[in-house]
């Protein structure tokens, strides 16, 4: 954090395990103990005890703590889009086209500035791409909750398949639950962006798609329902669910972000 101002690329990851690893071949040297499935046969990386040290859930713990800290300090992890501080592929194609990291970065500032700018206009409307649905819980809460370390103990890990029964109580004392709560997740094509919406917000929006813009729905409109409107209109805006005409063949997100949240 005290040198973000040179910091040009982070790679962070926790410690795994795989069939080639000394760690694994021979893991009395290390203070290790290999868990191992015979049932499984597709696993990528192994589970392990060790007797020093993190658990590996305190280090995927620590791992969350760290991005959280990476995004919220460091330009290059800015942002809610996943390809811009996540892939790699993505980095080093721009590399690849001569966009020096200065001026990458420098993207990835402007893009979070620039969305932090827009706001309520007339001409703004929903694109054709735009798709709502309607959700029994929160989509924002559940995917907080599954990406909790302690989590794997309900949804198996990706690289191991493991599924720890003896971690689902800890899990569920330590997770607790989600309760019911109606809300609606908006996906739009064109801008490639995931939103979460009270249902009130699902409404004002579909209110726009079939009024054509939100000046349309504006018109006959006064007080305080205009000024919650035009408010509203413009959290949209941000989202990535309302477009100026002339931005939308022109976003600069175009692959799938972090889901949002915004109510009415």
């Amino acid at each position: 954090m005290k040198n973000s101002d040179v910091i040009r690329e982070v790679s962070l990851q926790t410690f795994h395990i795989d069939e080639v690893a000394e760690t694994y071949q021979h893991p009395e040297r290390f203070g290790l103990t290999i868990v191992d499935d015979p049932d499984l046969d597709i696993e990528l990386y192994h589970d392990y005890v060790a007797e020093t040290g993190m658990t590996q859930t305190e280090a995927a713990e620590l791992f969350e703590e760290m991005m959280s800290r990476l995004r919220a300090n460091l330009p290059l992890f800015s942002g809610d889009n996943i390809f811009y501080f996540m892939q790699k592929s993505h980095y080093f194609l721009h590399l690849a086209h001569d966009v020096k990291p200065d001026e990458f970065i420098a993207r990835c500032r402007e893009r979070v500035e620039r969305r932090a700018t827009l706001g309520a206009d007339a001409t703004l409307a929903p694109s054709r791409d735009l798709r709502v649905v309607e959700l029994p819980f929160s989509h924002t809460e559940t995917r907080t909750k599954l990406a909790h370390p302690l989590a794997r103990a309900i949804q198996p890990d990706f690289l191991t398949g493991r599924y720890v029964e003896n971690r689902v109580a800890e899990a569920e004392r330590a997770l607790g639950t989600i309760a019911p709560k109606r809300r609606a997740l908006a996906y739009d094509g064109d801008s490639a962006e995931f939103a979460e919406l009270a249902l009130d917000g699902k409404r004002v929006l579909e209110a726009i798609a079939k009024r054509g813009t939100l000046g349309e729905l504006l018109d006959g409109q006064s007080g305080a329902s205009r000024a919650a409107l035009e408010r509203f209109g413009g959290e949209l805006h941000r989202l990535g669910l309302l477009h100026l005409p002339h931005a939308k063949a022109s976003t600069s997100a175009r692959s799938p972000s972090a889901a949002a949240t915004t109510t009415l």
